[in-house]
């Protein structure tokens, strides 16, 4: 009698910690972590959010053809917040038509960052003469006393003329 309880007792205690490994792991499969487990950095708003803590500048361009030009883009933080400049900011363009890029990619030494604005120059060439549009994709952050907004494939549009 006592080996069949013993047996039942194993069998019953094996039960309960099966049910409890798969109930967590279903929580740890559904449940996103917390801005602390995730490094304290909380996502940003979306672009179209009202009260971002940040706004994007791109300015139109206007270049000779086959000349060297630039464009330029701005991102100046919110009120209460700064530039965090710790952070890896890159800056990723698409290929445009009519528009030669020497570089695609602006890492964060290729910005001038301060605590009140992150400035970019993007030297380009345009290769024929028209209205083009330059995309990009940028990843960067800002932060205040209480949190930093970490922004991620920030979708920007620039216009070039070329004449």
């Amino acid at each position: 009698m006592k080996i069949q309880m013993m047996t039942l007792s194993c069998v019953l205690i094996g039960a309960l910690a099966l049910t409890a490994c798969d109930s967590k792991q279903k929580t740890a499969e559904t449940t996103p972590p917390t801005a602390e487990e995730a490094g304290g950095e909380k996502a940003a708003a979306p672009s179209g959010a009202a009260g971002k803590p940040f706004s994007v500048q791109a300015d139109a361009a206007s270049v000779t053809v086959g000349a060297d030009g630039k464009a330029s883009l701005s991102i100046k933080p919110g009120a209460g917040f700064k530039v965090n400049e710790e952070y890896p900011w890159k800056a990723t363009f698409a290929d445009a038509k009519g528009v030669e890029l020497t570089n695609k990619e602006f890492a964060k030494d290729t910005w001038k960052l301060s605590p009140k604005g992150a400035d970019l120059e993007i030297p380009l060439k345009a290769s024929e003469a028209g209205e083009h549009t330059l995309t990009a994709k940028l990843n960067f952050s800002v932060c205040n006393d209480e949190k930093c907004e970490v922004v991620r494939d920030h979708e920007v549009t620039m216009k070039v003329a070329a004449k």
